[in-house]
């Protein structure tokens, strides 16, 4: 995965999806290799804070480097999370009477968060990464630090989930 904040997103009526496009420079979040091939679209529907569902088309891009395949994602997608970052941010901030998720979604949200936060404190602490000054960064300034650097918990194992 590659995390992108500058995008734009064409909307395509005869498929009804948003096509994700980038003119930043992407480069391997594995071997930090800048030549990467464009390999197609992959499709992905998040939740949106008010319940309705965005259709995406990310680009799907290969490095000449490490021969990886990598999706180049929005800043607005949390990996492996269906609803968006906006909605996930309402309810680890603990405003989630602004969403529209059930009490279920609400306390695994809850508990990813808890345990993302000790494997990013757990990372920076062993000098794998490093967050900007604040001493609690942002769900978007974690999730594009992890992706990027791919360290992101790809698994339900690594966060404890297993």
């Amino acid at each position: 995965m590659i995390m992108v904040t500058v995008y734009e997103m064409d909307y395509n009526e005869d498929k009804q999806v948003q096509y994700v496009r980038t003119d930043e420079q992407v480069i391997c979040s594995v071997c930090d290799c800048e030549v990467l091939i464009k390999k197609g679209w992959r499709r992905r529907t998040l939740i949106l804070i008010n319940d309705e569902e965005l259709v995406l088309m990310v680009r799907r891009v290969k490095c000449k480097g490490c021969n990886k395949t990598h999706h180049v994602l929005p800043d607005i997608i949390v990996p492996y999370k269906r609803h968006d970052l906006e909605t996930i941010e309402k309810i680890v901030l603990h405003n989630q009477n602004e969403t529209v998720c059930e009490e279920s979604v609400i306390n695994r949200i809850k508990t990813w968060w808890r345990r993302l936060l000790l494997y990013a404190t757990m990372l920076q602490s062993s000098k794998q990464i490093q967050f900007p000054a604040p001493s609690k960064p942002q769900l978007s300034t974690i999730v594009r630090i992890l992706v990027n650097a791919n360290l992101w918990p790809g698994t339900r194992i690594a966060l404890g989930f297993g």
